[in-house]
């Protein structure tokens, strides 16, 4: 068995910060040797090298799902293993469990492999249900906690647009976030409108004398400027729902380029798209297309296929405190990826939604390979 592999032959899109693309790709046993120039690459090469060539193709990190819901009680695991086959090797889950039941699914999924890594959040209902989360903390299950299988994510909180109005509620709102921060969980502000998004941000810059980066606010809706230099100066992510990045939207969507140029890191979710359409590839599509809207709203509303990719793969992994392993290709972290039937970057959104997965790779492991009948040789017009 080979110990090393050298990917060439095709587009090797790291999804880090500088948004770099390269030739070639070496991976040694679970982690990422080196991604540069397909020359210094064959330098790295011995005996023990597996050369893999792409054939057109393009490697990019493994994407991140969102919304699934976990059962401990029932033992199931949501369709994980079908996730693999989409190119998911990390998935961000809804959990409703007490401490012993968190404990007892974490068991079962590092039972159960392979499986994508798992990150549970935990929606805390507007009126109530705060206890819940504050009694896993007091359980030291806080968020980081776990293991490589499944970690505690955030507590997910609505912000309603009706009581924003209310002096009264900005401050319970202020004292729960604070003592979110000073329990170690870490939060995702869910504002229901302008207002709401003002009085989240105040609160949130009120509870917290540190930033955890890994703190998140969804928008749904555009926001003035004033507001968005609030966001990044507060250290949050922002998570955008890609059904909202069209003209169907109930509202006009957020300026996703505009975040992206204040360096705030913009979280790209499937949230609210139907069934069918929340596969990675339909998502970026989705994304990217804008449809509706004419080139000049379109360059302003809608993510880069590579500003995408990132808010579905580095944006995510830094949200659940795994930034330094995983969510994009770069030296010495985990080798988690995935080969597509051609590059994204290039296409059409039309074209982006038939790519095809070819293999799914997981710690240096092959989790799903395409069928052998999808290998079939196709006219060009139909092979994507």
């Amino acid at each position: 068995m080979f110990h090393k592999k050298l990917y060439y032959g095709g587009e090797i899109i790291t999804c880090n910060p500088r948004d770099e693309v390269a030739e070639a790709m070496v991976t040694e046993e679970d982690r990422i040797l080196y991604v540069g120039d397909y020359r210094e690459a064959r330098f790295l090469m011995d005996a023990d090298t597996e050369v893999c060539r792409m054939d057109g193709g393009a490697i990019l990190p493994g994407f991140f799902a969102d919304g699934l819901h976990l059962s401990a009680e029932s033992g199931q695991t949501g369709g994980l293993e079908g996730l693999l086959a989409r190119g998911v090797t990390s998935v961000f889950a809804m959990g409703d469990e007490d401490a012993a039941a968190l404990r007892d699914l974490q068991r079962r999924l590092s039972e159960k492999e392979p499986l994508p890594r798992v990150t549970v959040d935990f929606f805390v209902p507007e009126k109530g249900g705060s206890q819940q989360a504050e009694s896993l903390a007091a359980a030291g299950i806080c968020t980081g906690f776990g293991d490589d299988a499944l970690r505690m994510g955030a507590v997910r909180l609505p912000v309603p647009e009706e009581r924003a109005t209310d002096p009264s509620y900005a401050l319970q709102l202020t004292a729960q976030l604070h003592r979110y921060a000073e329990a170690g969980l870490c939060v995702e502000l869910l504002p229901a409108g302008n207002r709401a998004v003002a009085v989240a941000l105040s609160a949130y810059v009120g509870a917290h004398s540190k930033r955890s980066g890994r703190d998140r606010i969804c928008l749904r809706h555009d926001l003035p400027d004033s507001i968005m230099d609030g966001i990044a100066a507060a250290g949050l992510s922002v998570c955008v729902c890609a059904a909202d990045l069209s003209e169907e939207g109930l509202f006009p969507p957020p300026r996703v380029r505009s975040l992206c140029a204040r360096g705030i890191p913009v979280i790209i979710s499937p949230q609210g798209l139907p069934a069918g359409l929340s596969a990675p590839l339909s998502v970026l599509a989705t994304a990217v297309e804008g449809r509706g809207f004419s080139p000049a709203t379109r360059a302003v509303q809608t993510p880069t296929v590579l500003q995408a990719l990132r808010g579905m793969t580095l944006a995510w992994a830094a949200a659940c405190g795994r930034a330094e392993e995983i969510g994009s290709l770069e030296w010495g972290k985990k080798a988690d990826f995935v080969l597509l039937s051609a590059s994204p970057l290039t296409l059409t959104p039309d074209r982006i939604r038939h790519l095809r997965v070819r293999t799914t790779i997981l710690d240096g492991k092959t989790v799903y390979k395409e069928p052998a009948a999808a290998d079939t040789p196709k006219p060009l017009s139909l092979a994507l």
